[in-house]
């Protein structure tokens, strides 16, 4: 899909993650798993870029155990929403540190909660961000609040990374519209 577009802050206010339930139920195929990643995800697409993620990219991503293999060349959506959740934090994150941060989140919730507050959370941390608003993060009402402070500051700084990212886009276009008015 790869845009060419610049996604400005507003697209970014608009941005949905799909939650679990919302992802395909039907086992794909590498191409349409990287057609799926580029729809939803396009917004950030790293600049130089043409998708959000790559074959090798996946393709090494099962090889370190990041995700598990697909079964007869075939992903279900748990790889998609491993997939979804890597595409933001490898922005910040190495893949040690993502694999460590996944496996904690797995062993203290059920996959699809795990999964599904990330998008609350990603979503949250975006529109405060985005609209210079405190922060207000999806309400934690279990047990393990270690777990859900890791996962919210990791995806906080993922998204301020993002935020500076589309700022200083933003200040480059800005520079170059003053350039060329000038000329």
């Amino acid at each position: 899909m790869g845009s060419s577009k610049v996604s400005t802050h507003e697209d970014i206010l608009q941005f949905h993650c799909p939650r679990f339930e919302e992802l395909p139920d039907l086992d794909l195929y590498m191409d349409q798993v990287l057609q799926v990643l580029d729809t939803h995800l396009y917004l950030f697409i790293e600049p130089g870029e043409t998708r959000v993620m790559t074959k090798t990219m996946i393709n090494n991503y099962v090889k370190h155990g990041i995700i598990y293999a697909p079964v007869k060349k075939k992903y279900t959506r748990y790889h998609l929403a491993y997939l979804i959740v890597v595409s933001f934090l490898k922005k910040v994150y190495s893949m040690q540190e993502i694999s460590s941060l996944l496996q904690f989140q797995m062993i203290s919730y059920p996959f699809e909660r795990a999964y599904n507050y990330f998008c609350d959370e990603l979503e949250q941390c975006l529109q405060a961000t985005f609209t210079n608003q405190p922060i207000s993060h999806h309400p934690a009402t279990d047990e393990d609040l270690f777990a859900v402070h890791l996962i919210q500051h990791a995806i906080q700084s993922t998204v301020d990374k993002i935020y500076v990212q589309k700022s200083m886009d933003e200040v480059t276009r800005r520079i170059l519209e003053k350039k060329e008015s000038s000329s």
